[in-house]
This record gives C-alpha cells, structure tokens and sequence, in this order.
C-alpha cells in the first residue's frame, strides 16, 4: 500500500532525494544569454524546492550577481578557480550548483577534473 505524504512531507522527501548536480553554462562568446540562462535555471529549481548555490565567474562582467544576491564569486578564468566549486560539492551545501562562466572560460572548463 502506497503511503500518501502531505505536501511539507513530500517536499522534504524529494530534498533528501534530489540527485546532486553542477550545472555549468558558459561559452565563448559574451550577450548570448548564459545569466539570463543560469538565473531562470535558478529561479526553476528553488519553485522546485531544491535547495541551491549559484556561482558567477564573470568577474569583469558579474550579470548574475545582479539579479542573485546571493550569487558566489568564481574566479573561472583558470582551472585552480573551481576550487570553491569543489569545495561546495564536497561539503554538500546544496543540492544544484549552477555556475554561470564568463566569455572564453571553455577551455578551463575542460581542463576541469
């Protein structure tokens, strides 16, 4: 028999279930809309009621921070940057982690293991 949870339930449930992720949105060019991407991709998981951390790694542009106070800086330039990415996973301070990258970061994302 199937068990019935009420909605407060049923949220806490799927936090505790939820699988955990690192989203990255970047690429090589500046205005294609990775913030407006990575905020709307935010604003969707937390209606979802999961918990979440975002990461801004413009750091000449930071657009994200604009519209997420809480926004974390990411020095996404150079490989060494994601330290404090790996280190939020590690500690498991949220469920999602969505990194929005600066122009050009790419190639450090692939150099990122």
């Amino acid at each position: 028999m199937a068990q019935v949870l009420n909605s407060k339930e049923a949220k806490s449930d799927q936090q505790l279930t939820a699988p955990k992720r690192l989203i990255l949105i970047g690429g090589g060019k500046g205005g294609v809309g990775k913030s407006t991407c990575a905020r709307a991709l935010l604003d969707y998981l937390e209606l979802a009621s999961l918990t979440t951390l975002a990461f801004d790694g413009d750091l000449e542009n930071p657009t994200l921070s604009r519209f997420v106070d809480r926004a974390e800086p990411l020095a996404a330039q150079a490989a060494q940057g994601f330290e404090a990415v790996v280190r939020a996973m590690e500690q498991g301070k949220a469920s999602q982690i969505v990194a929005d990258l600066g122009a050009g970061t790419q190639r450090h994302v692939a150099e990122f293991d």
